[in-house]
């Protein structure tokens, strides 16, 4: 098996020589600035039960406000919103480089989040990683407000995370 590099050798070959326990990719310059601030990196997401009739609505009312963090969080590595194939279940996933980033999208984007709590019912919300007592305090208030979800801390164990421009 092997990958086609690009003009610039990008992802380079697989060698399966090398080390058989451990794919290797060659040719790949590894970028190690953030390799420890994979602590402070936060993954969210949250899954809402759409209400029956407003799917539409919501659609658009998500764009909106996708399109909003996407002009006014400069921070935030993603922000994507999926619906299930039958249309009942949002689910929400940021990706922030720390909690900061979090705290802040929690502050601009807040007052949005009224207008959508009548087309949701929020179930939960998820934190991969390790936020603060308040900001713990501060989801469950949106849970609420959206919802009468919970939320639920998974704390970071092993792993890695390459971020851009970390």
């Amino acid at each position: 098996m092997s990958f086609i590099p690009d003009s610039e050798g990008w992802p380079g070959e697989f060698d399966p020589e090398e080390n058989s326990s451990r794919k290797t990719i060659r040719n790949v310059a590894p970028d190690l600035k953030g390799e420890d601030k994979v602590d402070d990196f936060i993954a969210y997401l949250d899954t809402s039960q759409v209400q029956p009739g407003k799917l539409e609505e919501l659609k658009a009312a998500m764009a909106d406000l996708a399109a909003f963090v996407d002009l006014n969080e400069p921070r935030i590595i993603a922000y994507r919103v999926y619906f299930s194939a039958d249309g009942t279940t949002m689910s929400v996933l940021h990706v922030h480089p720390d909690l900061a980033s979090l705290e802040f999208h929690l502050e601009v984007a807040g007052p949005k989040f009224p207008p959508i709590a009548p087309l949701i019912r929020m179930q939960t919300i998820e934190i991969f990683g390790r936020p603060t007592e308040e900001l713990v305090v501060r989801l469950q208030e949106k849970a609420k407000l959206l919802g009468s979800g919970s939320v639920i801390v998974r704390d970071y164990h092993a792993g890695f995370a390459r971020l851009p421009g970390a």
